[in-house]
C-alpha cells in the first residue's frame, strides 16, 4: 500500500511525501518517532501508554497485524 501526501514544512512550502506500510525492520524509527510525539504528555493524567512501547514491543504488535506508515520525500 502507498499514499501520497503534502507535507507543510517549516518555511511554509509543500513537498510532496510517500507513505508506505512500515516493515518490521522500521522499529527502531516508529519507537524513536513515538517517544518524541508523546514525551511532552508524560505528565499528563493518565499518561500516554506510548510512552511504555519498546522495540521489541512494536515488533512482537506489528508481527501480529499491527501496521504503520513510514514516510519517505520524494524529489
Amino acid at each position: 500500500m502507498c499514499l501520497y501526501t503534502l507535507k507543510c514544512i517549516k518555511n511554509h512550502s509543500w513537498r510532496l511525501t510517500e507513505l508506505v506500510l512500515a516493515e518490521i525492520k522500521d522499529a527502531p524509527i516508529i519507537h524513536e518517532v513515538m517517544i518524541q510525539a508523546f514525551q511532552e504528555y508524560a505528565a499528563a493524567p493518565p499518561p500516554s501508554s506510548a510512552l511504555s512501547e519498546t522495540v521489541e514491543s512494536i515488533e512482537q504488535g506489528m508481527q501480529a497485524g499491527e501496521q504503520a506508515f513510514n514516510s519517505s520525500r520524494l524529489p
